[in-house]
Order: structure tokens, then sequence, then C-alpha cells
């Protein structure tokens, strides 16, 4: 009996632990229920924001898990959108989400693998599209969780502790930064701090998550202002201080640096040079002595000496003394002495038409435009002109009067040269000159002794020019070789002599005087002779035989 009271005491005391320990689960193990909303803490129609209900821990192996959750739809309305569910951090199935309903009552089911035993507290994650809001920020009262379950094998665990409303509902609202209006830098980098109650970016952390973080805009020195940031107004380094021009006769000591138009002092005025004469073209005027002043002073048109050029003489400026036209120099025209033309002649060369200056350069025209040379307006002499006839006036001459008009110098003057003797008929002959054609001597032809003959007839035949008369046959006497009128005979070798001309020295071809027979007649007078021969030994032979 004292064992079962000992037994029954600790089953009060387990009993009594149990029950405070329900109490305790029921407070730390309660499923926790977090939104993540806009910074402002407002939902907006068509906008999205993620629930997280976090279930503790369950003892007993489970393949699913369904929490309700009911929204306050007189506020928002809201469809819902599935998300991905995790168990220790890792992805494992997909969450079914109810569709929309009026009620605002959505069940996500989580379904796992068969038999799952939880180490850790399982997030079921859902998101939701907003339909209808009202302008109001996001309350905790405005969703609940109604109920969450686990079944294993689609049978309900009994887990009393968790079958519950009485859950506890968190709404996390993302912390809003609230940036200072003032900058903090470093050298590369400027930011705005967060003011607002509990951020976490702290000075610890990376400035880069921080308010308006950026690189510098830096802009650079000038004379008065250091490297600056045109956003935050860091400063780095000097002012680069002026950097002064020299002064001019116009303007005083200048900073020469870009933007800067700081001057000091005055400007030093104009050093006019008055006692020399800047001289241009059609000016002449007083310069600035300063280096780099272009100003002139006094500037006026140059005034001329005279009102034209001469030879000697140029136009000068009388103020500046510039030389405004040079003097003329020699002038061709001035001094042209015309050379008429002049046509050459037989000996003598011409000229064209020139006009020489006294410096001696000659010119082709009168305005001493273009120049020329001697040898260029010089024209050749002609020479003779031998193609006139002779004359033949001289007995003992003739010559060639030159055909140029007014020129009768004689040419080719020469001794005639006498031509052969020619028979001119009517018993005379004469002899011309062989170059002029002038007769130099007629006269009656001189027929001599003895007659010449052939071997057919014979005749007078005139010693000069060869001219025959008196022709006639032979004629030969009974018993006669020999012919009456000639020394011709019949066994005579028959020469035929022939006058020579004048300035001959052999007989005419034909005309042998050497005895020789020349031709066929000389063949046929052989013959005859031989016949002539033969009959007369033959009479004579029959005469002495007849006594």
């Amino acid at each position: 009996m004292k064992k079962l009271r000992i037994v029954i005491s600790w089953l009060l005391t387990v009993a009594l632990l149990l029950s405070m320990c329900v109490t305790v689960a029921f407070a730390a193990d309660s499923a926790t229920l977090v939104t993540t909303i806009p910074e402002d803490g407002k939902l907006s129609q068509g906008g999205t924001f993620t629930l997280s209900v976090t279930v503790p821990v369950v003892a007993d192996a489970f393949d699913n898990a369904t929490v309700d959750l009911k929204f306050d739809n007189t506020i928002l309305k809201v469809t819902a959108l599935n998300m991905p569910t995790t168990i220790g951090g890792k992805d494992t199935t997909t969450t079914e989400v109810d569709e929309a309903n009026d009620a605002g009552a959505f069940g996500v089911t989580w379904a796992g693998s068969s038999g799952i035993t939880m180490t850790e507290p399982l997030v079921i994650k859902a998101t939701f599209k907003v339909l209808e809001t009202a302008s109001v920020g996001l309350k905790s009262d405005l969703i609940t969780i109604e109920t969450y379950e686990f079944e294993l094998d689609g049978t309900g665990l009994n887990l009393p502790n968790f079958n519950t409303r009485s859950v506890s509902l968190t709404i996390t609202t993302p912390h809003v930064h609230q940036w200072a209006t003032e900058w903090t830098s470093d050298g590369n980098h400027h930011w705005h701090e967060c003011t607002a109650e509990g951020c976490t970016l702290t000075a610890g952390t990376a400035n880069s998550e921080k308010g308006g973080y950026e690189e510098h805009d830096w802009t650079a020195a000038n004379c008065t202002t250091a490297k600056t940031c045109s956003i935050c107004g860091k400063t780095e380094g000097s002012a680069l201080g002026h950097d002064w021009a020299d002064a001019t006769c116009t303007a005083p000591k200048t900073c020469k640096r870009t933007g800067c138009t700081a001057t000091d002092g005055s400007p030093l005025g104009h050093d006019w040079d008055t006692t020399v004469w800047t001289i241009g073209d059609d000016q002449h005027w007083h310069k600035c002595n300063r280096t780099g002043c272009t100003v002139i002073n006094a500037a006026a048109n140059h005034i001329p000496d005279r009102t034209a050029a001469t030879e000697g003489a140029p136009i000068k400026c009388t103020e500046c003394g510039k030389v405004l036209t040079p003097a003329l120099g020699h002038v061709h025209t001035s001094h042209l002495t015309s050379v008429a033309a002049q046509a050459p002649t037989c000996t003598a060369p011409g000229n064209a038409a020139y006009w020489k200056c006294s410096c001696d350069k000659l010119f082709s025209d009168d305005t001493a435009t273009t120049e020329t040379t001697l040898a260029a307006v010089t024209k050749a002499a002609l020479g003779h002109d031998h193609s006139g006839p002779w004359v033949t006036a001289d007995a003992n001459e003739h010559w060639k009067v030159c055909a140029r008009e007014g020129c009768n110098e004689q040419l080719d003057k020469a001794v005639h040269t006498p031509s052969a003797w020619v028979n001119v008929g009517d018993g005379y002959h004469h002899q011309t000159c062989t170059v002029c054609e002038r007769e130099l001597t007629h006269e009656v032809c001189t027929f001599g002794q003895p007659l010449k003959y052939n071997a057919t007839s014979h005749w007078e035949e005139c010693t000069k020019c060869g001219n025959k008369q008196n022709e006639a046959a032979h004629e030969f006497l009974p018993d006669s070789d020999k012919c009456t009128g000639c020394d011709y005979t019949k066994s005579s070798t028959i020469t035929i002599i022939t006058p020579t001309q004048p300035g001959d020295s052999k007989p005419a071809e034909g005309n042998p005087s050497t005895g020789a027979v020349s031709g066929s007649v000389g063949y046929i007078a052989i013959g005859l002779a031989v016949v002539g021969a033969l009959c007369l030994g033959a009479k004579k032979l029959t005469k002495k035989h007849e006594d």
C-alpha cells in the first residue's frame, strides 16, 4: 500500500508538472506570425506582403501541417499567392494556400515527406496580394491564427496544446530610417547617418548602406577656395592663390587663372614713341613702347611730295619719308632711235625695222615692249641670181648678168669653147661655142685631093666637116683593074678615110686609115676583088692559049 501511495504521489507530481509544462509550453511554444510590409507601414491596392508562421517543434513525426489564418476583411481584402516553405532553412515542398474567399479565411497547408521529425521550428510562408485596403496602417488585430494542426498519414496528431486559438500574433514593421540632414564623410565618400532609434546601421557597419552614400564630387581648387565636394562641402588641401599677370597699358595686374577675375593696382598707361614713325602701306603712326601693346597713336595717311616719279626721283611721304612710288629708272621709250627696214641685196645683208635704245638694247616695237637682238632683225644677203641667159656679144668670151633687179654683175665669164665642125649645107660648115652656142666660124667647105673611095664609088670630101660632093661609080678601062677616076684598083685593099674632127687623134669609127677592112663592106670589096682577079687571070690564060 505504501508503494502504491508512493506511485500515486509520483503520478500526481508528474501530472502537476505536466500541467505546468502545458502552460509554459503553451506560452513558449505558441505559433508566431510575422509579416513584412512597406517601410511606411501601409498596404496599398495591388501591393504584396508575406506572412511567416513559425510553429514550435513537434516531438511526434508528421507529414503535413495546416495553419488557418483569418483576415479582417472589413479593412483588408487579399488573395493568396503560393510560396515555398522551409524547415531548418531548407526548401522542401510547395505550400498550398487556399484561394481568396469573402470571409477572409485561408488555410495554409504545408505538405512534406511522410514521417518527418522536426529538429527545429517549422516556418510556413505565404504571400498575399492586396485586393482592397483602407488607408490605415497594418495592425496586429487585422490577422489572427485560428488553428494549426499536424497530421501523420492523414490522421491528426493528438496534440491538445497546439489546437488552441490563444496563440501570440506578432506583426513586424520594417525599420524606417530617418537620415540626418548633415553629412558625414571620409576621404573618398560622404553619407547621412540614421537618427531613428534602434537603427542597426551603426558606426561599425558599412557606410555604403547609409543614406546618400556616394563618392565625393570634387570641384577643383581655385584662387580663393580649396578643393571642395559640391555635395557635402568637404574640402581638401588649400586655395591656390592668385597667379598674377603683369599690368598692361590698359589693364591692371590680373589673375591668369581660368574663371578668376581678380585684379590688383591700376593700368600702366601708354608709352608713346614720338621720335620714330611706324610706317604702313597707306599710313604712318606712333607705336607704344610697352611689350605686347598694339595700340597706335597719331595715325595719318601718307602725304606725297610730288605728283609723279621721274627716272631719277621717287614719290615720298613728306612726314615719314616712305617711298610711295619708286623712281622710274631708265625708261627705254624716252631714249629710242628708229632704224628703218632695209631689203638685203646680192652682196649686202638687210634688216627688219627696229628701235635702238641709248642703253644699246634693241626692241621690235616703239613701246619697247618686246626686246630683240641684232641677229634676230638681220636678213642675210641674197647672193647673185645665175638664172639669166648667156651674153654672147663678144667674139672671144661669154658671161651672164645677175637676174636680180638692179644688179648688173657679170657672172660665169669664160672663153668660148668651140664645137666640132658641122655641115650646114650649100657647101658650108661652121663651129659654135659648146657653152653659150654662139657661132664662132662660118666658111666654105674645103674639098682636097685625093678622092675618097670605097669598093663601088669615089667622091670629094671636105677635110674639116666630112661633107661629100661629086660622088661617082668607079670606071675601069678594058683589061685594067684600076678606076680611071681615083686610085681604087680591084685588088686594092680598100681604105675608107673619114676626115678627123677637131681634137680627134684617131680616125672615125668604121673608117680605118691603116688598111684594115671594117664591117661587111670590106668583106664584099675583098670578095669582088678576088672574083675580078680570077676572071682576069682566066682571060689571059685563054688568050695565051689561043696565041
